[in-house]
């Protein structure tokens, strides 16, 4: 009897996926303030805050060297602040452009207007070069499409809050918050998922805010650039006669959006001088997947395989 083999090749194809824009409400002009900031030498970020809905506002923010005898301004930038929406916090973020920075006391100042009128002022204050080093340090961050990851180490044992963020241009687009993390003597690591869509090669900045509370109040932020990109693998593959299957597996924020191609060829010859030739080919759409989530996709051969 004549022994017939086949071989089965499946490979996945992604697809551009399309976005819609989403439009804000408006809402009536009412109180709002400039509710917290923080600033470095690097950047800075202001959070608004309004009890009724407001558009169309401005927020100004100067850095400022405060020397004993004069104040000087380093960098001056302005943000439009389209939409305010009603007791939902706004985060701006920003990075100063200052060369060569001296050792000493700066100052973050921040105005909230509303055409000529100035709603809300708050001001920030720090140290560069100071002698006082950080409780912990940051070695390393890495965000991607998947989410965040901060290496700590600790000069000293600690408990500290981290926030992380999720920055397009200068909009914090997501952020979290995990409260009440510790170390003690050894290095860690600490990641956080995005909880929301990426667009695909689409930049973005992720960034970290950690909170290191006694024996003194201290804030210490770093960011990152990344790209985003579409992601996903085969993970599993089943086949028979009849048919076969296979696991696709979402590694990113970004919607994966393609085909699966399921490709059967008869084997010929014997072992070491093999040919092939192509019996059938199906592809199949593959169900919008993101990170973490999984699709199964089915196909069944026309006619059944003789093996």
């Amino acid at each position: 009897m004549k022994a017939v083999f086949f071989l089965f090749i499946l490979f996945i194809i992604s697809a551009p996926p399309a976005f819609a824009a989403d439009s804000s409400p408006a809402g009536e002009a009412n109180t709002a303030n400039i509710a917290e900031l923080y600033s470095n030498l690097e950047s800075f970020d202001v959070t608004l805050y309004s009890t009724q809905p407001k558009e169309n506002l401005s927020l100004e923010v100067f850095l400022i060297s405060s020397k004993v005898t004069r104040e000087k301004t380093l960098d001056r930038q302005e943000f439009l602040v389209s939409s305010l929406p009603a007791n939902i916090g706004v985060t701006k973020v920003g990075f100063w452009k200052v060369s060569n920075p001296e050792r000493g006391a700066y100052k973050l100042k921040a105005r909230l207007l509303e055409e000529e009128q100035v709603l809300s002022e708050a001001e920030y204050n720090f140290a560069y070069g100071s002698n006082s080093a950080s409780r912990l340090l940051v070695n390393d961050l890495v965000p991607n499409s998947q989410g965040i990851s901060v290496a700590l180490s600790p000069k000293e044992a600690s408990l500290f809050d981290i926030e992380y963020m999720l920055v397009n241009g200068s909009d914090v687009v997501y952020t979290t918050k995990a409260e009440k993390l510790s170390l003690t003597s050894v290095p860690d690591v600490f990641s956080a998922p995005w909880g929301t869509l990426l667009e695909n090669n689409k930049e973005y900045v992720g960034r970290v805010k950690i909170q290191i509370y006694s024996p003194e109040r201290e804030v210490i932020s770093s960011t990152e650039r990344f790209t985003a990109r579409d992601n996903a693998e085969i993970t599993d593959i089943y086949k028979d006669e009849t048919g076969a299957s296979a696991t696709v597996f979402g590694r990113s924020q970004v919607p994966f959006e393609g085909d699966l191609v399921f490709s059967v060829y008869e084997l010929t010859g014997t072992i070491g001088n093999r040919n092939s030739g192509l019996v059938e080919t199906t592809r199949v759409r593959v169900p919008v997947i993101l990170n973490n989530d999984d699709e199964t996709v089915e196909v069944a051969w026309k006619h059944k395989l003789s093996l």
